[in-house]
């Protein structure tokens, strides 16, 4: 994503109401991290969502770390940049975090100064400098999870938990999204006269089915969560 992307971000994060919000999942990681997925609503290309770790100031949230497919890409807020907020959220949570979910046992990323989206180049540099990123090229700088100071680590998991509301409002969702997969495959069925099964198995509606029997997973997991609430 482009840092107007990112800002964007950070601005409905912050209150403010975006003409196309975007679908924001989130959980803490650390009291100053959260970790992210989100999906742009003007992208529909875009299905599993975009890792993000989203970092929070005193009052507010004042930047972000996208995680792309072999790269990082950071942004902040320009009110609060060299304040070393985002050198102690990627040294004590974000870089941890990476390392233990993901399977990879490095980080890319790339700091171009003549990149039109990489704001304030050499603050950068001081950021991969601090972290232990070594330059591998022109613009390239790597950092090895071996060589990776773990005792900064400070992580925190804290889940939000699933209001009534939201539960009741994915239910129905789910159930919607069933009922117009039947009609799909009704329509072109009916349409052309030829049957689904000929051109694919399952078929669109034996798939909306499975979707609509799927609905009690997640009742079991909403009742699992308000038992383990019950019980701390």
């Amino acid at each position: 994503m482009t840092n107007e992307s990112i800002n964007e971000i950070i601005s409905q994060l912050n209150g403010e109401q975006l003409a196309f919000p975007y679908v924001i999942c989130k959980y803490q990681i650390s009291k100053t991290v959260e970790y992210a997925k989100v999906w742009d609503n003007k992208a529909f290309d875009v299905k599993t969502g975009t890792i993000f770790y989203f970092i929070k100031g005193k009052d507010k949230y004042v930047g972000a770390v996208n995680v792309l497919a072999n790269d990082l890409h950071w942004f902040v807020l320009e009110e609060v940049r060299n304040q070393g907020l985002l050198t102690n959220a990627l040294k004590t949570a974000i870089i941890p975090h990476f390392f233990e979910t993901s399977e990879k046992d490095y980080i890319k990323i790339t700091i171009n100064e003549n990149s039109e989206e990489t704001n304030n180049h050499l603050a950068s540099k001081k950021v991969a400098d601090k972290l232990g990123f070594r330059k591998i090229g022109e613009d390239k700088y790597v950092l090895d999870k071996d060589l990776f100071e773990f005792s900064s680590a400070c992580i925190s998991i804290k889940h939000p938990g699933i209001e009534d509301n939201d539960y009741e409002a994915l239910v129905t969702e789910i159930k919607n999204i069933s009922t117009r997969l039947h009609q799909i495959h009704a329509f072109f069925e009916f349409s052309s006269g030829l049957k689904m099964e000929k051109y694919q198995t399952p078929t669109i509606s034996q798939l909306a089915e499975t979707l609509n029997t799927r609905r009690w997973s997640l009742e079991d997991m909403y009742h699992d969560q308000l038992m383990a609430n019950d019980n701390q």
